[in-house]
Order: structure tokens, then sequence, then C-alpha cells
């Protein structure tokens, strides 16, 4: 499990401190936005990042996929998504 931002890795870190240390990994994703795109997580102009939530099993293939404006969730909820995909 991993998150994917479009803040910069500076930012992320200050997150870090603020929260705490996070269950998985904190990427940024600021080449234009790429990993958004290829997940369907940015707006329909492909300017702006949406939050989401997507689970992604070993063989590359998508098994789950959460868009905001709903809920997000929690980390657990996540963590029991993922349980079932492996």
């Amino acid at each position: 499990m991993l998150a994917v931002t479009a803040t910069r890795p500076a930012e992320n870190r200050q997150a870090i401190e603020r929260l705490g240390t996070l269950p998985f990994p904190l990427l940024s994703d600021l080449n234009q936005l790429e990993v958004h795109r290829q997940y369907g997580a940015c707006d329909e102009q492909g300017t702006h990042p949406r939050e989401a939530v997507v689970i992604v099993d070993r063989a590359g293939l998508i098994r789950f996929v959460h868009y905001a404006p709903e809920t997000l969730g929690t980390s657990d909820q996540w963590a029991r998504e993922l349980a079932q995909v492996r």
C-alpha cells in the first residue's frame, strides 16, 4: 500500500511530521499528474488531482477504486480491501 499526492516531497514530510508515522509510503506525483491521470484521479480537464483510493493487485489489475468527493474512508478500511485482493 502506498499513497500518491500532488504535493512536493517537502510538503509530504511536513504532513508526516504532523500526522505521525504512516503505515505506507507517501509519494509525490509532480510529473504533470501522470500517475493521477493513469488512474482517473484528475478532474475532467486533467489539470487538478482528485482524492482517490485505488487498489491494484500484484498482476497490475485494478481491484478497487473509490473517488472523492465521497468520503475516502480510513486506512483500516483500505487495508481490509487490500487483504481481499491478496
